[in-house]
């Protein structure tokens, strides 16, 4: 951001930020393997009020020349859409400001978008953007609750979730799928509909497809479909000091297929969801390494078990 005379202290100058964009750009092109993208930089003007017009205009350019993502915020309140209508009275809403700098494609990820309008929305699938759904950031800091179901169902917009740290107080994606749930019921109650309530399933999918879609990894990452990465997360539900209670007529019988036995899988979902945390996450795979096993350690994070050799 060069544009933040709120906060000067935190902004950089036009040359500073091509220079700071070109560096990144720079060593991860180096330290990436020929054959793989392994890391990517993403372009981010942190948004629309805080970057100028040059700015804007460079970043847009700079991402389709170099084919880079881009990430930044949109309607998180009502008062910084007030703010953007100020700052850039040629454009009609918060999404043109974006459009009109080159800033939205099917490589643009939207954080936030509580308060769109009709005309936004349909601009948003037009260009194929991802919206980013930051439930307990915008919870915490009163920004609003985002009709996502609409977006889901409706404007058919590819949803994916965010922490928003620190704007949000949980890091783990486990929580947000969550809190997306609780936000999209208290939005039902305002709006008397139960059509604005988020199902289980939606959650889940917003945090494993919505978000391979939405950084442009949908034939990598997101399921178990056959030839994709296998990043994935093995989750126990019964191990010793565990949160959530499993009792054996909860326990479906994999032998078989029927709508009651699945009907059981979805209530042990639902059950990790709710009331499971990180002690439930026993094993993780990134592209079928094995990067933490607790099993070995007893159920004890690996990572720290590293730490404590290391200072003993």
């Amino acid at each position: 951001m060069d544009h933040n005379e709120t906060y000067d202290k935190y902004q950089e100058t036009y040359e500073e930020c091509i220079h700071s964009m070109t560096k990144i750009i720079t060593h991860l092109s180096n330290i990436n393997p020929e054959e793989e993208v392994l890391v990517r930089p993403i372009v981010t003007p942190r948004f629309a009020p805080v970057c100028t017009r040059k700015l804007l205009k460079y970043l847009g350019n700079l991402s389709n020349i170099n084919h880079l993502p881009i990430q930044t915020h949109i309607s998180e309140n009502k008062k910084e859409v007030e703010l953007v209508h100020d700052l850039f009275p040629e454009c009609p809403d918060y999404a043109t400001v974006y459009d009109k700098h080159d800033l939205l494609n099917e490589s643009t990820i939207l954080a936030h978008a509580i308060h769109l309008t009709d005309k936004e929305r349909k601009l948003i699938k037009k260009k194929n953007c991802s919206i980013s759904h930051c439930p307990t950031s915008n919870t915490f800091i009163s920004s609003g609750e985002a009709p996502i179901k609409q977006y889901l169902t409706k404007d058919k917009i590819n949803v994916s979730l965010g922490t928003d740290i620190s704007g949000g107080f949980d890091s783990s994606i486990l929580g947000v799928v969550k809190h997306s749930i609780l936000v999209s019921h208290h939005l039902a109650m305002k709006t008397n509909d139960t059509k604005d309530k988020l199902t289980l399933e939606d959650a889940l999918y917003m945090s494993t497809m919505g978000g391979a879609k939405a950084v442009g990894l949908p034939d990598m990452i997101g399921s178990f479909e056959l030839g994709k990465k296998f990043d994935v997360q093995l989750i126990d539900l019964t191990i010793e000091e565990s949160n959530v209670d499993v009792f054996n007529w909860q326990i479906p019988d994999t032998s078989n297929t029927s709508e009651s036995d699945y009907q059981h899988m979805v209530d042990l979902l639902g059950k990790w969801v709710f009331s499971g945390d990180d002690r439930n996450c026993v094993k993780v795979w990134c592209n079928g390494r094995l990067v933490l096993d607790k099993k070995v350690n007893g159920h004890r994070d690996d990572r720290w078990v590293m730490i404590e050799s290391e200072f003993s």
